[in-house]
Protein backbone atom coordinates (compact mmCIF):
# COMPACT_ATOMS: atom_id res chain seq x y z
CA UNK A 1 0.00 0.00 0.00
CA UNK A 2 1.39 3.37 -0.98
CA UNK A 3 1.59 6.15 1.61
CA UNK A 4 -1.00 8.91 1.38
CA UNK A 5 -0.14 12.59 1.40
CA UNK A 6 -2.73 15.31 1.86
CA UNK A 7 -1.96 18.65 0.32
CA UNK A 8 -3.60 21.77 1.73
CA UNK A 9 -6.39 23.74 0.22
CA UNK A 10 -9.42 25.07 2.03
CA UNK A 11 -11.24 21.72 2.25
CA UNK A 12 -8.39 19.25 2.58
CA UNK A 13 -8.86 18.41 6.24
CA UNK A 14 -12.38 17.13 5.57
CA UNK A 15 -11.05 15.28 2.54
CA UNK A 16 -8.40 13.63 4.73
CA UNK A 17 -10.96 12.35 7.18
CA UNK A 18 -13.23 11.20 4.34
CA UNK A 19 -10.41 9.32 2.65
CA UNK A 20 -9.32 7.82 5.97
CA UNK A 21 -12.87 6.63 6.54
CA UNK A 22 -13.08 5.16 3.06
CA UNK A 23 -9.72 3.41 3.32
CA UNK A 24 -9.72 2.21 6.89
CA UNK A 25 -13.34 1.33 7.63
CA UNK A 26 -14.80 -1.46 5.53
CA UNK A 27 -18.50 -0.78 5.13
CA UNK A 28 -20.06 -4.23 5.24
CA UNK A 29 -17.75 -6.45 7.25
CA UNK A 30 -17.53 -7.41 10.88
CA UNK A 31 -14.28 -5.41 11.08
CA UNK A 32 -16.35 -2.21 10.94
CA UNK A 33 -17.05 -2.66 14.64
CA UNK A 34 -13.36 -2.75 15.52
CA UNK A 35 -11.68 0.54 16.33
CA UNK A 36 -9.06 1.37 13.70
CA UNK A 37 -6.15 3.70 14.40
CA UNK A 38 -5.38 6.48 11.92
CA UNK A 39 -2.41 8.80 12.45
CA UNK A 40 -2.56 12.14 10.64
CA UNK A 41 0.49 14.43 10.62
CA UNK A 42 -0.32 18.11 10.14
CA UNK A 43 1.79 21.15 10.66
CA UNK A 44 -0.29 23.42 12.89
CA UNK A 45 -3.42 22.41 14.61
CA UNK A 46 -4.14 26.05 15.41
CA UNK A 47 -4.63 27.03 11.76
CA UNK A 48 -7.99 27.23 10.03
CA UNK A 49 -6.98 24.51 7.58
CA UNK A 50 -6.70 21.99 10.43
CA UNK A 51 -10.04 23.04 11.93
CA UNK A 52 -12.21 20.47 10.07
CA UNK A 53 -9.99 17.62 11.31
CA UNK A 54 -10.25 18.81 14.89
CA UNK A 55 -14.00 19.41 14.62
CA UNK A 56 -14.62 15.96 13.17
CA UNK A 57 -12.84 14.46 16.14
CA UNK A 58 -14.52 16.64 18.77
CA UNK A 59 -18.00 16.24 17.28
CA UNK A 60 -17.68 12.48 17.44
CA UNK A 61 -17.58 11.67 13.73
CA UNK A 62 -14.42 9.59 14.11
CA UNK A 63 -15.85 7.64 17.04
CA UNK A 64 -19.09 7.03 15.13
CA UNK A 65 -17.01 5.42 12.37
CA UNK A 66 -14.97 3.39 14.90
CA UNK A 67 -11.79 5.36 14.22
CA UNK A 68 -9.20 6.37 16.77
CA UNK A 69 -7.69 9.39 15.02
CA UNK A 70 -4.43 10.81 16.30
CA UNK A 71 -3.54 14.24 14.95
CA UNK A 72 0.18 14.89 15.36
CA UNK A 73 1.36 18.46 15.01
CA UNK A 74 4.70 18.92 13.26
CA UNK A 75 6.75 22.11 12.91
CA UNK A 76 6.34 22.17 9.11
CA UNK A 77 4.72 20.47 6.15
CA UNK A 78 8.09 18.94 5.32
CA UNK A 79 8.18 17.31 8.76
CA UNK A 80 4.63 15.99 8.21
CA UNK A 81 5.79 14.37 4.95
CA UNK A 82 8.84 12.95 6.74
CA UNK A 83 6.54 11.43 9.37
CA UNK A 84 4.51 9.84 6.58
CA UNK A 85 7.56 8.48 4.79
CA UNK A 86 9.07 7.27 8.07
CA UNK A 87 5.90 5.37 8.94
CA UNK A 88 4.89 7.35 12.03
CA UNK A 89 1.84 8.77 10.18
CA UNK A 90 -0.73 7.20 7.88
CA UNK A 91 -1.73 10.51 6.25
CA UNK A 92 0.16 13.81 5.97
CA UNK A 93 -1.25 17.28 5.50
CA UNK A 94 1.10 19.60 3.62
CA UNK A 95 1.30 22.18 0.84
CA UNK A 96 0.98 21.09 -2.79
CA UNK A 97 4.53 22.22 -3.56
CA UNK A 98 5.78 19.34 -1.44
CA UNK A 99 3.94 16.89 -3.70
CA UNK A 100 5.83 18.26 -6.67
CA UNK A 101 9.13 17.99 -4.80
CA UNK A 102 8.39 14.41 -3.76
CA UNK A 103 7.51 13.49 -7.34
CA UNK A 104 10.77 15.02 -8.57
CA UNK A 105 12.62 12.88 -6.02
CA UNK A 106 10.84 9.76 -7.25
CA UNK A 107 8.79 9.31 -4.05
CA UNK A 108 5.72 7.14 -4.48
CA UNK A 109 2.93 9.09 -2.74
CA UNK A 110 -0.77 9.43 -3.43
CA UNK A 111 -2.06 12.97 -3.06
CA UNK A 112 -5.67 14.00 -2.71
CA UNK A 113 -7.70 17.08 -2.01
CA UNK A 114 -11.24 18.15 -2.21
Amino acid sequence: MRPLALFRCHHTAIAALSIALALFVPGCSSRAQETRRVRIATYTQGSLTALPLMLAERLGYSKAEHLAVTIDETPSGTKAIQALLGGSADVASAFHELAVQMDMQGRDLNSFSR
